[in-house]
């Protein structure tokens, strides 16, 4: 499986979390968040639904024929930081687990007080 990358997003954008396998293989994914604040993690996605408590600002597709699986979240919060895992279910081997870190950025407002300004 290719690992997906950590990612920084700020607060109200969206963000796409990939999940790639080998094409082909007899495979299905379930999607995982573990919080920063607590180890016990919180599904997201079985291999065959969205979690009613996820369902408003995420969703899940995934193309079987591709191995592809992708996570969007639509109107970042702070409470979306943590770690997203992805796992790769076979029925033939273990489960495979890829990990991205999503680290959500306050908006950052400079203010600043206008200067004295002497027109000649």
């Amino acid at each position: 499986m290719n690992s997906p990358v950590n990612s920084a997003v700020l607060i109200g954008s969206e963000v796409a979390i990939d999940c790639c396998r080998r094409p082909g293989a007899n495979t299905s994914f379930r999607w995982y968040f573990y919080p920063p604040s607590s180890n016990q993690p919180q599904v997201i996605h079985t291999a065959i639904e969205l979690r009613a408590q996820f369902a408003a600002r995420h969703d899940v597709i995934t193309d079987h024929s591709s191995g592809h699986s992708r996570l969007t979240i639509k109107g970042v919060r702070l409470e979306d930081a943590g770690i997203y895992s992805c796992y790769e279910l076979s029925a033939s081997r273990a489960a495979t687990k890829q990990a991205v870190e999503l680290v959500v950025l306050g908006k950052i407002y400079i203010t600043c007080r206008p200067q004295r300004l002497t027109v000649k």
